[in-house]
């Protein structure tokens, strides 16, 4: 996760904050913590008060052992106020899924991408992330 928080840092520089599993409020009863959050700038940082969908440019959650929960609860909860671009991280996978064009109950499109496969988030079609990046180190 540090090589994706220095890459992301670095290519985004003060266009958005970067927020490592901080809670996003989702509504009155729900405040998930994603792994990563890039958010849009705000002078308090979001001290203040969480972010809500609206501040949201896009998530990132990394999952080895929590993919179906992932899948089957936290996406749905980020579909439904409409967070555009949600990445899940599969560890044992070694993928990345990227889920895009929410609905009222999840993601209408889902995209892979392996080791070797760059990604581009929709608020920042400059930015040129490896997929290798965000799984982190391989295993051998």
């Amino acid at each position: 996760m540090n090589d994706l928080n220095h890459a992301l840092t670095v290519q985004l520089g003060p266009r958005a904050i970067i927020a490592v599993q901080n809670p996003i409020r989702l509504s009155e009863r729900s405040e998930p913590q994603p792994d990563l959050a890039v958010l849009l700038p705000r002078s308090d940082s979001y001290r203040r008060s969480h972010p809500g969908p609206a501040d949201v440019l896009f998530l990132i959650e990394v999952s080895d052992t929590t993919v179906e929960v992932d899948k089957d609860v936290k996406l749905p909860l980020y579909a439904r106020p409409g967070i555009r671009d949600v990445w899940l991280a599969d560890l044992v996978a070694q993928r990345v899924e990227v889920h895009r064009d929410p609905s009222p109950n999840d993601y209408r499109s889902i995209r892979y991408a392996v080791r070797g496969d760059t990604i581009s988030p929709l608020a920042f079609p400059d930015v040129t992330l490896r997929v290798g990046d965000i799984l982190g180190e391989e295993e051998t």
